[in-house]
């Protein structure tokens, strides 16, 4: 039986000590050691539309695959996994459809630690903040190698920074009335 099969059948008042524990070991670790340690810069990219984010996306695959752009556009498809788990596929004409009516798309370049996004002028702001954040998040230092708990760890990072935004927007506009009251 793994550790984390021991973990989970230990009672919630113990598992939770655990973890305190290990949060106290890990704020005494300078911070060089940490696991998040500083993040490095970021580069960033803003594109005109969804076919040019796409294409972006995509060309180091066909690079890789050596077919033209064209070539996968013409009837290859996406696959990935939802948030429940389930195998889900697109072509990539439906993924860039889906793409324009959401408003927003954004992904990461891992090795040029480059964000690219797009979002058009009626995106919700929070949102597309919240996009912003959760690509963000990939670049820390411990980014995890499943896939799925990757996108859930970075989401939450980007759920965070979007109540964040909440709560500082409503801070700034309390601190501006009492100023001009």
């Amino acid at each position: 039986m793994s550790i984390v099969d021991k973990f989970k059948n230990w009672k919630p008042q113990a598992q939770r000590k655990l973890l305190e524990d290990l949060l106290m070991i890990h704020a005494g670790t300078p911070s060089e050691q940490q696991l998040y340690g500083e993040l490095r810069p970021v580069n960033f990219v803003q594109h005109e539309n969804p076919e040019s984010i796409h294409l972006s996306y995509w060309t180091p695959v066909c690079v890789r695959e050596n077919i033209s752009y064209e070539t996968l556009m013409s009837g290859s498809i996406e696959a990935g996994f939802n948030g429940l788990g389930e195998h889900v596929g697109n072509t990539p004409a439906q993924l860039i459809e889906g793409i324009r009516s959401q408003g927003c798309w954004a992904f990461t370049d891992y090795q040029s630690r480059t964000v690219h996004v797009w979002a058009d002028e009626k995106a919700d702001q929070l949102m597309v903040m919240q996009m912003i954040a959760s690509e963000v998040g990939h670049l820390t230092t411990d980014r995890w190698d499943n896939e799925q708990l990757e996108e859930l760890r970075t989401f939450q990072m980007g759920l965070v920074a979007n109540v964040s935004l909440q709560l500082f927007n409503q801070v700034m506009e309390n601190r501006a009335s009492k100023l001009e009251g």
